[in-house]
């Protein structure tokens, strides 16, 4: 469990001695509250500079790690090189005095100043931390903080591209550590969290995903709230050559799937795409694999549905008749 900390409480230092000594970190509410008009300022900022086009924002462009200055595009950033990393767009500054006008975007004028007042703001806010952690240690006063203000201050900000899980319910969610933190309305909030434990809980089970099975449980979680994925995504009707399982996608799938295995003789009639000849291909297969026919027949109605009908010569009368 993260420990949630208010930063103005009375026991603030005690809360972060315990927080500090066990986990090793926490999450701080009521730190910047008094700036919060600033801030949600900045925010309107921020989002319109990423949202410049590549273009412009190329203009900006990171300086290198000598500096360590301006934006740099979408790119996987690795804090080691043998781990994956995440994707995100950055920018990076300092105060101005600090720093060439050559980053600065002049798209917009508000940009500049606003940066080196949020500098500002989070220098004290960073001193007051100080200031509790010297209390903690028992340190002498400002032992910390002396140390710390002639200190190079770099700011970042980041914009991630949006998850699939974000846009479809909603939601933004934040990581820390090995935790997930999920904001946004309640009802969003709850259908999301409910698709990652379900997730997880295909992982722990070794299920593994390739980009439509993940599109196909946050369909599934989206239109049937009420779904189960294990049910849906643990039920392997065959496997393939490279060990790939063939599994129902969805409710709909699911009923077909059983279906099949309860019935000698299935009709199923949907749209194109839906699955129906897949599923019934992959029991086919299944059963062929165990012995259990001899021969697989398909059939299909000599009809053209936007398709050809095949290699046999002759027009459509020839092939009927």
């Amino acid at each position: 469990m993260v420990p949630i900390i208010d930063f103005r409480s009375s026991t603030v230092e005690k809360q972060m001695h315990a927080a500090y000594t066990t986990c090793g970190f926490a999450v701080f509410t009521n730190v910047f509250d008094s700036w919060l008009s600033e801030f949600l300022d900045w925010q309107q900022l921020v989002e319109e500079f990423f949202n410049l086009s590549d273009v412009k924002k190329t203009k900006y462009s990171y300086s290198g790690v000598t500096d360590n200055l301006g934006y740099s595009g979408i790119t996987e950033e690795r804090l080691t090189p043998n781990k994956p990393g995440d994707l995100k767009e950055a920018f990076n500054w300092k105060s101005p005095d600090k720093m060439k006008d050559q980053y600065w975007p002049e798209e917009i004028p508000e940009f500049k100043p606003l940066a080196q007042k949020i500098l500002r703001i989070a220098q004290l806010l960073s001193l007051e931390f100080l200031y509790r952690f010297e209390n903690i240690l028992k340190l002498p006063k400002v032992k910390f903080v002396e140390q710390h203000l002639d200190g190079a201050s770099t700011m970042r900000i980041i914009k991630y591209p949006p998850h699939k899980i974000c846009e479809a319910f909603n939601v933004t969610i934040n990581t820390r550590g090995n935790s997930l933190l999920v904001s946004g309305i309640s009802e969003n909030v709850n259908l999301a969290e409910k698709l990652i434990n379900q997730l997880y809980q295909l992982l722990e089970n070794n299920f593994s995903f390739c980009e439509a099975d993940f599109d196909a449980a946050i369909n599934t979680i989206k239109n049937n709230h009420n779904s189960q994925l294990k049910d849906i995504f643990l039920t392997t009707v065959f496997k393939t050559v490279k060990n790939k399982a063939i599994t129902p996608r969805n409710p709909a799938q699911q009923r077909y799937a059983r279906a099949i295995q309860k019935n000698d003789m299935i009709f199923s009639i949907g749209p194109a795409g839906t699955g129906k000849t897949y599923l019934a291909m992959a029991f086919a297969m299944a059963a062929f694999s165990k012995g259990q026919v001899k021969r697989i027949i398909l059939t299909r109605p000599a009809v053209e549905a936007g398709e050809a009908l095949g290699f046999l010569p002759g027009d459509l009368a020839q092939k009927i008749d």
